[in-house]
């Protein structure tokens, strides 16, 4: 696939896109960390880096749990993943004080994610067509996340 930009860009922004055509190979441990160390370098309003990752790896227990959150449409290709991954942002502190900039910033770490595994040739494709609420839930995330 052949992208053009309108003007003058870093090739990282037009090699990373959204596939959906996916392996079926699990993830590494090691591969995950070097995702989530990209993530942890994105800027954030005053360093508090309001954000979490959960995941699950093909092929382990915690994957159907975080599978059967998926939206049905999204199941046909995710069912192919290596690895699913939610992305929680903290919207108060712990002091109690709201977080104004907390899904800009978790936003900010996704894209340094997704910007490091196009780096790793993985396919890594964002998408909202899940089932929030339960995920608060069956991933047992606290009530400011």
């Amino acid at each position: 696939m052949t992208r053009v930009a309108e003007f003058d860009v870093e090739p990282m922004f037009l090699s990373r896109w959204s596939p959906r055509a996916m392996s079926g190979q699990p993830m590494t441990e090691a591969a995950m960390l070097r995702l989530f160390e990209a993530a942890h370098w994105a800027p954030s309003g005053a360093n508090l880096q309001p954000w979490r990752f959960a995941y699950a790896i093909a092929g382990e227990p915690d994957f159907a749990r975080f599978f059967d959150l998926l939206a049905d449409g999204n199941k046909i290709w995710c069912q192919r993943a290596g690895a699913l991954v939610v992305v929680l942002s903290q919207a108060v502190l712990d002091n109690g004080k709201p977080m104004p900039s907390h899904a800009f910033d978790a936003g900010a770490a996704w894209m340094n994610l997704a910007l490091q595994g196009s780096a790793m040739g993985l396919v890594v494709h964002g998408m909202g067509g899940f089932d929030a609420e339960r995920a608060k839930t069956v991933l047992e995330v606290p009530a400011t996340q």
